[in-house]
């Protein structure tokens, strides 16, 4: 903290809490409230970039409609109540549950803060220690499960998550990710234009594979769209290519690769030729693909949200993978690396290094992975009645109403519950259906490290944070309400827990004993008051190769051919080779710079403009079905229907259409002022639960088959 010429304005450096790229701010704080926030130019990895979310926050700390005091749900509606009576009241009807139907009764969810509230990460063990259900699950289920289990399985654990080294590559292929609207997931790239634009400047090569010509597609010096869910089937002719025409070399990979063989032989039948017919990209072009990938002396291939969300995500993360390591641009500079982080989670004996099908839901089977299982399971089990039904729910900081494949029918699901305990700030689509709400304070008035998004970053570098705004005297932080509830369910179960430390001494504990810090020898002797006194954040320097000694596999080496992802080729050749194709027009997401799943919809400077909740629609296939830029239509899948106002763009792929995820919130008992003066809807009231991966259960977001029709009769239609 800095004081600044005016001596009621102090000034606090941060990170952006909204996205992946945790941007660093600069904010001016007077008399306990925000007055400006700006781009923090010192900060290591940022250096001065922000995005408009990062600007809002200002406006979202002071949110009339946020809560802050805990909520009961009466007869007579909403009751501000104490924080014991709350705490009191959530675990006498946890317990209640439990000690009538058993632990597994009750299931629990933690939603994005998993990775942007440090307290969340460090202390959601101690409420799962208290609960004891098998019923548990988080956002990794519904969003990057496909890359954790892949890690996993072929490097030991999975959090050894590789990433672009975009500062110094030369060819990025990027599949199903949109870095410029989302600034990254799952690559803590903040300023992510600039540094695209730097590898073309530098005579590099950046290629989208996306249905959509989208906002990174439009800088690229190459883009090929692809038909949605087809994505394993190209990655699998990519490799084909490579070892038909000898273009693979692991380089440096060669001693510690296992199965490598087995790989070659297994993809021999995906063909370029042959995936061309399914795929829309023409055989010439993927083998070309591959012949110039494969000859780039520095090069990455990487995949996001539209190559894992799908009925093929894990095998197509996997086959990804193995693109880099066949060109030996895995843990290579310029290619695919891991970071070194300052808190290394890998080496935390408290995570599960990512166990599979340890145990599989009631009612389809779906398979368990690092303790957690599929949310997509969640409305089924809750709703089918018999031994083991969920019959209470602890909501951690997410909207499932709104995120879950299938919202309608968990919308339902949760009506049904027995009790409900949301830890939210706010009444949303789901916390209205909580009898008590817990809402911790903002995370501006927290201190915080990131301990998820540094390992992620694209470069080393570390940061704590300390609070912005001294918070009022009875609010509780995330994990504060976490321990207090924990503790009060032991209790009435006569079981114990462990004590436990702050997050801050953790984190403490964890630098020290790091890579950088004094146990390893390292210069940098990094220490929580170390980096206290470091405001803008320390820089640790561009990633290194780590292999083979990061490795958690028992032989320390990579396992090219999983049993678990050969196996599931047959289904992909069966699927996706054989299948007719079926459908009348394909659904998939989107993202925006102004939006951030359900978070941001309640901030009026983030919600100004155009319209953000459009359905997409090339002109070709609005003009086949009567229909005109800027109509409502109806549009309908297997599980629901919306309606919405159209867009004609030709920058989809005809055959295919696009609503963004993260809207409707003007639900009866939704308290979000801003929000609900917003037409939108929810893309998950057209996703279907049952349509999921079943490796790993994740729901297929992208690919879902819809018709597109015009909102009413067309004899009820005026005449133009």
């Amino acid at each position: 903290m800095a004081t600044s010429p005016d001596p009621q304005v102090t000034t606090h450096y941060r990170n952006c809490h909204i996205c992946e790229a945790v941007c660093g701010l600069e904010i001016k704080v007077q008399n306990g409230h925000i007055v400006s926030v700006k781009g923090d130019k010192d900060d290591p990895l940022s250096r001065g970039y922000i995005c408009p979310k990062g600007a809002a926050i200002k406006d979202m700390h002071a949110d009339p409609d946020r809560l802050r005091k805990p909520m009961r749900r009466t007869e007579a509606g909403w009751q501000e109540i104490s924080w014991d009576e709350a705490l009191d009241y959530a675990a006498d009807g946890i317990v209640e549950v439990q000690k009538r139907h058993g632990d597994d009764a009750v299931a629990d969810f933690i939603g994005n803060a998993y990775g942007t509230v440090y307290g969340i990460m460090t202390h959601m063990g101690y409420l799962r220690q208290a609960l004891n259900t098998r019923n548990c699950a988080s956002l990794a289920s519904i969003d990057h499960i496909s890359h954790l289990m892949t890690s996993a399985l072929m490097y030991g654990h999975q959090f050894l998550l590789p990433i672009p080294d975009l500062d110094r590559t030369e060819f990025v292929v990027m599949a199903g990710a949109n870095p410029l609207a989302s600034n990254g997931s799952l690559m803590t790239a903040p300023g992510v234009r600039d540094r695209l634009k730097a590898i073309t400047a530098r005579g590099g090569q950046l290629v989208v594979i996306d249905p959509r010509r989208t906002e990174t597609a439009k800088i690229a010096t190459a883009h090929h769209a692809i038909r949605p869910g087809s994505d394993a089937a190209f990655a699998a002719a990519i490799l084909s290519t490579m070892f038909e025409e000898d273009l693979v070399n692991p380089r440096a990979l060669s001693p510690f690769l296992h199965g490598l063989d087995e790989v070659k032989r297994v993809l021999k039948p995906f063909t370029a030729e042959r995936a061309a017919a399914v795929i829309g990209i023409d055989s010439s072009a993927i083998r070309q693909l591959a012949r110039d990938f494969a000859g780039a002396e520095r090069a990455v291939w990487y995949g996001r949200i539209g190559t894992c969300a799908q009925e093929f995500g894990a095998v197509t993360q996997w086959l990804f993978s193995l693109i880099n390591i066949v060109t030996g641009n895995l843990d290579r500079p310029g290619g695919y690396m891991l970071n070194t982080p300052a808190v290394d989670l890998t080496r935390d004996p408290n995570i599960d290094p990512g166990r599979y099908a340890e145990w599989r839901t009631r009612i389809r089977g779906l398979p368990s992975f690092g303790g957690e299982v599929p949310a997509s399971s969640f409305a089924e089990e809750m709703i089918a009645a018999g031994h083991g039904q969920i019959r209470a729910f602890v909501c951690i900081a997410a909207n499932p109403v709104l995120s879950f494949p299938n919202g309608t029918t968990l919308d339902k699901a949760l009506e049904s519950l027995d009790f409900m305990v949301s830890l939210d700030p706010f009444i949303t689509a789901t916390s209205r259906h909580a009898d008590v709400i817990l809402p911790a304070i903002p995370h501006v008035e927290c201190d915080h490290y990131e301990l998820a998004f540094y390992s992620f970053a694209v470069r080393n570098v570390t940061k704590f944070i300390q609070p912005s705004i001294e918070t009022s005297d009875d609010g509780m932080s995330d994990w504060e309400i976490l321990v207090a509830l924990a503790e009060r369910i032991a209790k009435r179960k006569g079981v114990s827990i462990e004590p436990t430390v702050s997050p801050a001494e953790m984190v403490d504990f964890a630098l020290q004993n790091g890579h950088y810090g004094k146990a390893a020898g390292h210069p940098a002797e990094l220490s929580l008051e170390k980096l206290k006194g470091a405001p803008h954040g320390i820089d640790l320097g561009p990633m290194e190769s780590r292999m083979p000694e990061c490795l958690h596999t028992n032989d320390q080496k990579i396992h090219c051919a999983p049993d678990e992802l050969v196996s599931d080729l047959v289904r992909v050749e069966a699927d996706l080779f054989t299948a007719s194709a079926s459908y009348d027009l394909v659904l998939i997401g989107r993202r925006h710079v102004r939006s951030k799943n359900t978070q941001t919809q309640n901030c009026q400077r983030l919600m100004r403009g155009p319209n953000l909740c459009t359905l997409l629609m090339h002109p070709d296939d609005l003009a086949l079905r009567e229909l005109y830029d800027g109509d409502t239509v109806r549009v309908t899948s297997k599980v629901g229907e919306v309606c919405l106002s159209v867009s004609s763009t030709e920058d989809i792929t005809p055959g295919v259409v696009s609503i963004p995820h993260g809207f409707d919130h003007a639900r009866d008992g939704v308290r979000l002022k801003v929000s609900a003066q917003h037409p939108a809807v929810s893309v998950n009231d057209l996703t279907d639960d049952r349509f999921v991966d079943p490796v790993t259960g994740m729901p297929a977001y992208n690919g879902v088959p819809v018709s597109v029709g015009p909102a009413v009769p067309k004899d009820h239609l005026a005449t133009r």
